[in-house]
């Protein structure tokens, strides 16, 4: 599937998120946000997503660390492994640019511990770059089987939308996904840890910008 085309069909879930169900709200203090939960069910999968608005103070250092740049080492894969304990190594590979972005290929290694143990996921992240808003796509591929990593699949959308107008004013961040962790997980399960997982996201982030990126 082409860039534009994958642009338009993710452009379609996230505007589609106004209809999902409502599921609870949770609240990140220093700096006080509030992050909306989600879910529906979209062409028979679990999709699952939050929403947040972040404040402006905080918008050159969330834009670097969610868009990323196309270079080994600062992608926005590279920074997720730094704020997300579970992973436990990524590969960035084959990097291109084009006039509204870059794309790579992504192998991440995790570890859940407990039943869900050892996952690999192998990712196709396409990132998109406009004036006001870009998006961070992360679509499942094939890879090679390992015996000590069970593949799981992982299928996400991110938006980051902001006005050029005011510095002051906050930017809209929205993450949707729909996963299946591959093994014998009942889907169940996953549907049940997704929400608190995406939302723990936020806290995470925000510690890890004003740590170390300035």
């Amino acid at each position: 599937m082409d860039r534009t085309t994958l642009l338009n069909e993710s452009k379609s879930v996230i505007e589609s998120i106004s209809s999902w169900k409502h599921i609870k709200e949770c609240h990140t203090t220093d700096p006080s946000i509030t992050t909306s939960l989600y879910s529906t069910i979209r062409n028979n999968e679990f999709w699952c997503c939050r929403k947040s608005i972040i404040p402006g103070e905080l918008k050159h250092r969330l834009l670097e660390c969610i868009i990323g740049q196309p270079t080994q080492g600062l992608t926005h894969s590279d920074h997720e492994s730094n704020y997300i304990k579970e992973i436990t190594r990524i590969k960035v590979d084959d990097i291109q640019e084009y006039h509204d972005g870059w794309s790579y290929k992504l192998i991440a290694d995790y570890n859940f511990g407990g039943i869900l143990s050892k996952r690999k996921f192998y990712e196709f992240q396409q990132v998109y770059k406009f004036d006001n808003c870009a998006y961070i796509l992360s679509i499942p591929i094939q890879g090679e089987s390992n015996k000590e990593y069970v593949i799981g699949k992982y299928h996400s959308i991110e938006r980051l939308s902001w006005s050029n107008e005011n510095e002051k004013d906050g930017i809209e961040w929205i993450m949707a996904t729909t996963s299946d962790a591959g093994g014998n997980i009942p889907k169940w399960i996953t549907k049940l840890s997704v929400p608190g997982a995406i939302a723990k996201d936020v806290p995470s982030v925000l510690k890890y910008i004003q740590k170390h990126m300035n």
